[in-house]
């Protein structure tokens, strides 16, 4: 298992957004226009060379918005997930100086709020119509305890 950057990827995270998130799924011009946006981190998991998750986040001042995390659909409730969360959380604290995330997740998606909740995010507000097909949102927030 490895992390990897999206470049080079985007053709891969292009394929598995279309399968996970087929009413929301991010394009290619749109994940390479990501790419190059200064404030954008990402990486992808890697098991035997085949990418099976990933995610992106951007990172301003020390704030971290997690903008996507997905594991592809065999490889999920393996723990793909929680690896990925905690990579965001030790990526965005060690290396971006974040000291909070958010992200948005949809009111349906019991299992990602559960994975959610686990690495510490708690709902903190509901954004009405967010998803194309006017699903609300949840907005979940963690805050990083600083000694």
């Amino acid at each position: 298992m490895k992390f990897d950057n999206w470049k080079g990827h985007e053709s891969e995270i292009a394929e598995m957004e279309k399968k996970i998130f087929p009413e929301d799924a991010w394009s290619l011009k749109v994940i390479y226009e990501t790419i190059a946006f200064p404030l954008f981190y990402g990486e992808v998991l890697m098991i035997d060379h085949v990418v099976v998750g990933y995610y992106g986040m951007t990172s301003i001042d020390n704030e971290g918005h997690i903008a996507n995390i997905a594991v592809d659909i065999p490889y999920q409730q393996k723990g793909y997930g929680k690896i990925l969360m905690d990579r965001i959380s030790a990526i965005g604290q060690s290396e971006k100086n974040v000291t909070q995330f958010t992200l948005e997740v949809r009111v349906s998606n019991a299992r990602a709020i559960s994975l959610y909740e686990k690495s510490g995010f708690a709902i903190a507000g509901r954004r009405k119509e967010f998803y194309q097909d006017k699903e609300d949102s949840f907005i979940m927030w963690k805050m990083i305890d600083k000694e």
